[in-house]
């Protein structure tokens, strides 16, 4: 009996094993700097745009076009820290903070989750803290996405088009968060299925 206990544990293991293997694919693509989401303003022979979001902070790249006039848009001059008429701006840096510590401790917890397969207590533990916080990182995303979509237009020439874009990173995140759920529910049933088996034994 306890050699059959010991195949069925291996056996239900490798369900949450794969969940967690694809949530610490997912938050790695995303640590790596996959672009979460973007904003775009265009308007024709103006100004073209782009701020893109990532792990890293926000960076801009914009072209300007024969008709842009510095002097009547000092939020875009003062957004991309303009201090000469310039035809062009690549990757230019408009807010730099370290969301990758948060996305690279998301990793570990999630491999360490993965590697305590021994002790499912301690996973189901491990695996639930995983999960709440992969949760926040998603619901602070979504927040940050609507206030700057409500900031960009602050910085929008009269008569541009304000456009705005989820990204991979964005994609991955949700991913991660749905594949750590179905990790810890795999957890919790296999918890439950061991139990059963023990007081059957």
């Amino acid at each position: 009996m306890p050699i059959f206990a010991d195949k069925i544990k291996v056996m239900i293991q490798r369900v949450q094993s794969i969940y967690l293997a694809l949530v610490i694919v997912a938050l790695i693509a995303l640590t790596l700097g996959s672009n979460v989401f973007f904003y775009n303003i265009q308007q024709e022979d103006v100004i073209d745009l782009t701020l893109t979001v990532n792990v890293f902070g926000s960076q801009a790249d914009a072209e300007f076009g024969s008709q842009f006039d510095q002097a009547k848009n000092e939020n875009i001059s003062k957004l991309l820290q303009i201090k000469e008429k310039t035809n062009q701006v690549q990757r230019q840096p408009v807010v730099s903070f370290p969301y990758y510590l948060f996305s690279i401790f998301l990793t570990l917890l999630a491999g360490a989750t993965l590697l305590s397969f021994k002790k499912l207590a301690t996973q189901q533990k491990i695996a639930r803290l995983n999960f709440v916080l992969n949760l926040v990182a998603f619901l602070f995303v979504l927040l940050i996405y609507y206030l700057g979509k409500n900031q960009a237009s602050g910085f929008a020439v009269d008569g541009a088009e304000l456009k705005a874009r989820l990204g991979l990173g964005f994609y991955c995140l949700v991913f991660s968060t749905a594949f750590s759920f179905l990790a810890l529910i795999g957890i919790k049933r296999d918890l439950q299925l061991i139990k059963s088996i023990d007081r059957i034994r």
